[in-house]
């Protein structure tokens, strides 16, 4: 019986990362190259999840229209995004 669960335990924890973040990120990759994005800040969860900071320079219209895009597409299955504030604390 412990042979049996050892052999199942490692073969849990040779599988592949699961295709959800591989899928997320293609996808999260090619909108931004799209909409020529370079100024931005991520992290793409094991699940497909992003969490995602633009630069604070971003145009509304344009952090609205890509936050969209990011939305609605089938491979990402939330994100939290935020734009950077030019705020800063001084000691």
């Amino acid at each position: 019986m412990l042979r049996l669960l050892l052999t199942l335990s490692l073969g849990l924890l040779s599988l592949p990362a699961p295709a959800g973040k591989t899928a997320a990120e293609s996808a999260l990759r090619e909108i931004l190259q799209a909409e020529r994005i370079t100024d931005v800040s991520y992290k793409v969860h094991e699940d497909g999840f992003v969490h995602i900071v633009f630069s604070g320079r971003m145009m509304e219209q344009d952090y609205d229209r890509v936050l969209d895009r990011l939305n609605r597409h089938p491979e990402i299955p939330g994100v939290l995004a935020a734009r950077e504030t030019d705020v800063f604390c001084r000691p």
